[in-house]
């Protein structure tokens, strides 16, 4: 009699199966961390729309006016690859800021205070409240923030990359 004998090891089909089985779930893992990514950078740049208006406020109560640009308060420190823009309301009562991550150049959040409007707050529409979302089509890119603004005189704006983020391009 014949005996068959089972050789330890497997099969190319076998092999061939646990390979395919390996990448489909590598790939469901990175679709899963493409969007754990995507929260994790609009958490940041909402945690520093939320850090500056502390640090407005406390720049107001001390000079009575709010800051003009990032440099006018030092203690903010801004996420590396976040771009925040700030415009500041006709008479200094209020402000209005955007801010977007490098990676994310179509979503950010916005916030706004007093008599800025609503419109240079990005997705915000609740005074004082970051609202994060996508930016509007027309909206602003950060290296022209002034662009397609209505006639007249154009707001204060002004924008600074937070550090580690690259220069704006002129």
């Amino acid at each position: 009699m014949h005996q068959l004998t089972r050789r330890a090891g497997l099969t190319l089909i076998e092999l061939l199966a646990v390979v395919t089985l390996l990448g489909v779930l590598a790939t469901l893992a990175m679709s899963r961390l493409g969007g754990a990514r995507e929260r994790a950078e609009t958490a940041v740049v909402a945690a520093d729309l939320r850090n500056l208006t502390i640090h407005q406020e406390s720049h107001r109560t001390r000079t009575g006016s709010y800051a003009r640009s990032l440099t006018e308060l030092p203690d903010l420190a801004v996420s590396g690859g976040v771009i925040v823009t700030i415009t500041l309301a006709d008479g200094g009562k209020g402000w209005a800021a955007v801010a977007r991550h490098v990676r994310m150049p179509r979503r950010g959040c916005g916030i706004f205070f007093g008599d800025a409007s609503a419109g240079r707050a990005g997705p915000a529409t609740v005074a004082g409240l970051v609202t994060c979302g996508d930016l509007p089509q027309d909206a602003p890119a950060p290296e022209d923030p002034d662009e397609g603004l209505p006639g007249g005189e154009a707001p204060k704006v002004i924008q600074e990359p937070g550090a580690g983020a690259p220069p704006p391009q002129r």
